[in-house]
């Protein structure tokens, strides 16, 4: 159920996101000059790519109008905004309180089992469309587990274990092999393929880990965790693809 803000908090709340000096504020900003589409965002440069500017949009619904996402990924995505806001901004006890009411109900929909069993399922179902992309044209591609993209690295809240590799063909062999190698409990997600047609793949892949490696979006350090997987999140990684000029395939739910 939706928590509807008073006249007072709602006035405070546009207070904080004008003044907010991250791209949540850049966002509704540009969102009062009347501007509603994320293409048009990255078009005025004030956002790096259309999916990350579409995700704040959604959690600005949300702080404003207490509309809780359907996704559980995404109210949990929600719920850590909204604590950065708290950080950011002096509120009144009121605003305060509506925030924190907001970001129980958000925390209690992001751990709620039937969500997020649903959201699995249709996490596998885009994974395996994704898998079919790659197994036909081959790419660099990112996939993660379950628990990974719901658990933010200890180092950055903002940053999630994503493993960035590349294939020629039949990605999800190499997935199925490296998961029995690491004997996870989980099947992995492919969450984004990239192409180019004039650069190959392991070409691409090395730009892409010679980028997150010189942003401070480190490898793991895991003896047995591979090289590939890196503290990063989507929104970089298709920064990267953006900048290099790539084909983007994506998982829909996260994007």
């Amino acid at each position: 159920m939706a928590i509807t803000p008073s006249p007072n908090v709602l006035d405070e709340l546009h207070r904080a996101l004008r003044n907010n000096d991250g791209n949540l504020g850049v966002v509704f900003r540009l969102i009062e000059t009347g501007l509603t589409s994320p293409s048009e965002m990255v078009a005025e440069g004030g956002i790096a790519n259309s999916g990350h500017a579409s995700n704040l949009i959604r959690y600005i619904k949300t702080i404003l109008e207490g509309d809780i996402p359907t996704s559980p990924t995404r109210s949990e995505a929600a719920g850590r905004t909204i604590g950065g806001l708290i950080r950011a901004f002096e509120f009144s006890a009121e605003s305060r309180l509506y925030l924190q009411d907001l970001r129980s109900e958000l925390d209690e929909y992001a751990n709620n089992a039937s969500a997020v069993q649903i959201e699995n399922a249709q996490l596998e179902k885009q994974s395996e469309t994704l898998a079919t992309v790659a197994e036909q044209t081959g790419g660099v591609y990112v996939y993660s587990f379950p628990a990974y993209i719901r658990t933010p690295a200890k180092t950055d809240p903002d940053r999630y274990w994503l493993k960035v590799g590349m294939t020629e063909r039949i990605v999800e062999m190499r997935i199925a092999d490296q998961t029995r190698s690491t004997a996870m409990p989980e099947d992995p997600l492919i969450l984004r393929v990239y192409r180019s047609p004039t650069v190959s793949n392991a070409e691409l892949e090395k730009k892409f880990h010679r980028i997150l490696q010189s942003a401070g979006h480190n490898r793991t350090e895991a003896k047995h965790g591979g090289k590939e997987w890196y503290a990063t999140n989507l929104d970089f990684l298709d920064e990267i693809a953006e900048t290099l000029g790539l084909e983007i395939q994506g998982n829909e739910i996260l994007n």
